[in-house]
Order: structure tokens, then C-alpha cells, then sequence
């Protein structure tokens, strides 16, 4: 059977396999491959943030053909690549082809000659200059369509500070990332379910921003027409650090749209999480709130509307406590299956947090959360600071063996015990009964510091005391063969079970395992 014998589900199949450039050379063959090639060469559409040019030649080709937005089902936009990348067609080599505009050479880079940059060609440098003032042209031209998109997707983006600066950020070289750009790509893709903005932590995205933060109304929401973020599921965003004690401090508020059910986090400062529910009329809430008081009040949910978020993911972000205690008690995160809470804010204003009232927030606010990952900048060598205060003083979180669905347990070890203390070895054999959750399937301490595994090795070592933690590190070989019948028993039920022991050489017949005793 010949290729042009196979059924179209077949061609498609084989596009879906093909590489980049690949499908270009399809969409060049027919109009029959090229319409079953250029969906998949739209799905996925990645920049990085100094590859404006390339940006705006999206931009163009969606106004022009809107049909290609359908196929749009992720965006990201990356930090700049390093010198030392290796470049080649990417996402964005589809878009110069529609336009006529570029070529990709298989010896090297855009505009190559045998492999040399061609920077010191004069034709180059010629041509490049005429392909730029092309785009630049084509693009003024589409401007007052652009202002017609803004005005009908985003009615409530208006005012000095938003919609002229916003419409004129579009024809000025004035921004040097796709900020002013992304928001419309975004508009004119109503199915996209994957964002990750990887923003520089010199830059900002002050427009995309804004977008995510809008609140529309509850009649544009129930009629089910298409709109910006309606299908979003997954948001991932980084934003720019400023540390208050260098002086510099900046408000953001973490948006999440109504339809996210994954929400990563990365090196913001966050005064509160707007959730962009449904309201009486359309709103872009007004930045004048942000950094007061206002902004970490919780807000009801609209009757009707409940919270998709399942997976929360804040990592390197800057957040007072009691802001974020009041955000776990908000009805938005009443759904959470997966929270993960990594270095946040500064070690001394975590140290005294009242831990007790945490594992009661988890326990009454989340009761469906399933994986919990807890990583704070205290408790660890290298942070004298944080331990400078006395051992009384120190909290522990309590409270989490009644989180009844909890099976997964990631976090520091110093978040459930002192682990400087003189009894910390013999504390931690008490974790099952005062912390951790039955029915837990899987634990992992972290960041557990040199002094309290030298504890553990003494309190080994010491010939009158023995006890269970002992066992475990340095087993007999009738308590590893009755692990390993337990495993082999379990094993008929398909419930895996690893034992593997740290024993001398002449020992090691009596498992089959690896370095450590794993229950």
C-alpha cells in the first residue's frame, strides 16, 4: 500500500510524529497535508521573552487567520536563552514560513551560508532590514483591528493607565518583552488550557497581568460562549523578586482564573490571590488595594461557581504568614489535593509561626488534600538566625494525623520536630503517634541536618540501649528475612514493598535490597 493509500486518520497519526521540520515541508507539499499539519504545528507555540519580532508575526498571522487560534493549546513564554544554546526551527519557524519571511537552512541557523552567521554579509544585513520593516509595516496597519479586540474582549480595560497604554504599547519600541503583546495572543486563543510565563526577573508583565485579573460577568460565564481563560486549566507564572530587606518592595496579587485547576508560583510577592469569580458586571480590580488590608480579606464564592483549583505550587514567593493562613481558610482553596509550600519569605518570620493553628487551618479548610510538601527557611545548617532563640519557643506542626485523604508527606524535619534538641533522636520514633496520618502511603524528611544524624548514629552505637530505630539501621538477619516475607506476601496483592538493608559485606546474602531498610 502507498502513503497516498492511507486514511486520513493515518496521516494524521504520522504528522503527529513527525518533527518541526518535517511538518513545514508538509505544509509546503499540498493543501491536504498542510491542513492536517499545521493544527499540531500550532498547538504548542513557545518564545522567549526577547523574541519580540517573532511575537508579533504570530500576532499578525492569527488577526489574518483566525481559523489557526482553534489550534492553539499552549503558550509559553521562556527566559531569554543562553549564548551557548543551540538554536533551530522552533514554534515560532512556522510563523516566518506563513509569511514568506524566512527560511531554515539544515547546515545552520536562520540566514546561515555554509554554516556561518552571514553577520558580515551586506546582503544579510540587507535583507534582514527589509523583513523587519515588512513586519513593522504589516503590523501598524493591523493596529486598529487590535484596539477593536481590546475594546470588545476587555470592556472594562479603560482609563489612561490601562487601554491607551496598552493600545500605544503595541506600535512603540518602548517594551522590549511581549507583554503588551501576550495579552492579545491570549485573547484571540480562547482554548488554550496551558499558560507558563517565565517572565526575566529585570522585566515585568504588567498587561498579561492585568488580563488574569479580570473578573467577567456571570452571564458572559453561564451562556458558554468562548472567552480568554475559559479553558485554562494549567497557569504557571514567575514573576520578579524584590527583596524589602534590600529596600525594594512590590504588592502582586497571584491571579487565578476561575477554570485553573493548577496554579505554579515561582519568586513572586504576593499580598493576596485574586480569584477571578464571576460578578454582577465585568471589573478589572483596582490596584489601589493592593498592599493594604483589603486585599487579604476572604471573599465568597458566587453561589454556583466553586473553585476548580486542585494543585497549589508556591516556590521562592514572598508571602506573610497570617496572609497566608487567611488564603488556605478562603472557600477557593477548599478543593486542594496538592499543596506544595517551598522557601517562602524569610527565616525569622517563620521560625515562631504558630504551627498548632496551621495543621488546624489544613485540617478544617482542605479536608481533601491528598499531598502535602512543606519547605521553610529555618531548621537547617547554615541559618544560625533562625535558631538563635530557646528550644521553648520553637513550634512544631501538630494536627496532621487527622487530615483524613492525606497519603503523600514531603517535608522538613525540623517542621515536625526540634531536631536540635538533646532527645531528638528518641523524639523521632514518637512522629507516628503525635504527627504523622495513619493511612500515610509515602514520607519524606527533608533538609534534616549533620548534628541530628550524628544523634542518631550515638544513640545506635550505645551497647545498653537498643530500640527500634536501631533495628532498622542495623537489622538481624531473622528481622530482614521476616521483611522479606512480608514483601513477597505482599507482592501476591500487586502492594509493593522495598527492603534493602546497609549491613558489612559478609551480611549481605541475607537480603536482596539495596543501602537502607525502607518500610
Amino acid at each position: 500500500m502507498s502513503l497516498q493509500q492511507l486514511s486520513t486518520e493515518l496521516d494524521t497519526l504520522i504528522c503527529e510524529h513527525c518533527d518541526t521540520s518535517t511538518l513545514l515541508s508538509l505544509c509546503a507539499t499540498s493543501q491536504y497535508w498542510r491542513t492536517l499539519a499545521e493544527p499540531i504545528l500550532y498547538e504548542a507555540v513557545c518564545f522567549t521573552v526577547d523574541e519580540v519580532r517573532e511575537v508579533k508575526i504570530l500576532l499578525i498571522t492569527l488577526i489574518e487567520r483566525p481559523d489557526l487560534a482553534k489550534y492553539v493549546r499552549k503558550i509559553r513564554i521562556a527566559p531569554s536563552w543562553p549564548a551557548t544554546h543551540p538554536t533551530g526551527p522552533s514554534s515560532s519557524s512556522q510563523i516566518y514560513q506563513d509569511q514568506g519571511l524566512l527560511e531554515w537552512t539544515a547546515e545552520g541557523s536562520v540566514g546561515d551560508k555554509d554554516g556561518a552567521n552571514g553577520l558580515d554579509d551586506p546582503d544579510f544585513l540587507f535583507a534582514e532590514e527589509q523583513k523587519s520593516a515588512r513586519i513593522e509595516n504589516n503590523f501598524r496597519a493591523l493596529t486598529p483591528r487590535m484596539a477593536q479586540i481590546i475594546e470588545s474582549a476587555w470592556p472594562k480595560v479603560s482609563g489612561h493607565t490601562k487601554k491607551h497604554l496598552w493600545i500605544a504599547g503595541l506600535n512603540t519600541s518602548y517594551y522590549e518583552t511581549a507583554d503588551p503583546y501576550l495579552p492579545l495572543i491570549v485573547t484571540l486563543t480562547t482554548n488554550v488550557e496551558e499558560l507558563d510565563l517565565q517572565y526575566p526577573r529585570d522585566g515585568s508583565a504588567n498587561f498579561t497581568n492585568m488580563i488574569l485579573h479580570y473578573h467577567r460577568t456571570a452571564h458572559e460565564v453561564a451562556c458558554g460562549n468562548p472567552y480568554p481563560f475559559h479553558k485554562l486549566r494549567d497557569l504557571q507564572i514567575q514573576g520578579t523578586f524584590h527583596s524589602q530587606d534590600s529596600g525594594h518592595t512590590m504588592s502582586l496579587w497571584a491571579p487565578l482564573p476561575v477554570s485553573t485547576e493548577s496554579l505554579v508560583i515561582r519568586d513572586y510577592e504576593i499580598d493576596h490571590f485574586e480569584y477571578a469569580q464571576p460578578r454582577e458586571v465585568s471589573e478589572l480590580p483596582s490596584t489601589k488595594s493592593a498592599g493594604s488590608s483589603v486585599g487579604v480579606i476572604p471573599k465568597a464564592i458566587r453561589a454556583g461557581f466553586g473553585s476548580k483549583l486542585r494543585i497549589l505550587d508556591m516556590r521562592r514567593c514572598y508571602i506573610a504568614v497570617p496572609d497566608l493562613v487567611c488564603s488556605l481558610r478562603n472557600e477557593n482553596f477548599c478543593n486542594l489535593e496538592t499543596l506544595r509550600i517551598t522557601k517562602l519569605s524569610h527565616a525569622h518570620r517563620w521560625l515562631n509561626m504558630p504551627w498548632a493553628l496551621f495543621g488546624g487551618v489544613l485540617r478544617s479548610c482542605l479536608p481533601k488534600l491528598q499531598e502535602l510538601e512543606l519547605s521553610m527557611w529555618w531548621d537547617q545548617p547554615g541559618q544560625p538566625s533562625a535558631l538563635s532563640g530557646p528550644v521553648a519557643s520553637v513550634q512544631t506542626i501538630r494536627g496532621l494525623q487527622t487530615l483524613p485523604n492525606l497519603r503523600i508527606l514531603n517535608i522538613n524535619l525540623g517542621l515536625l520536630m526540634y531536631s536540635f534538641a538533646g532527645d531528638a533522636a528518641n523524639e523521632l520514633l514518637t512522629l507516628p503517634c503525635t504527627v504523622v496520618p495513619e493511612d500515610l502511603e509515602y514520607l519524606e524528611l527533608t533538609d534534616v541536618p549533620l548534628q541530628f544524624l550524628d544523634e542518631i548514629v550515638h544513640e545506635n552505637a550505645a551497647t545498653k540501649r537498643r530500640n527500634v530505630l536501631a533495628q532498622l539501621l542495623m537489622p538481624s538477619a531473622e528481622v530482614l528475612n521476616g521483611l522479606q516475607a512480608i514483601r513477597n506476601s505482599l507482592a501476591e496483592m500487586n502492594v509493593e514493598f522495598k527492603v534493602s538493608c546497609c549491613c558489612p559485606p559478609d551480611e549481605a546474602a541475607h537480603v536482596d535490597g539495596e543501602k537502607l531498610v525502607l518500610i
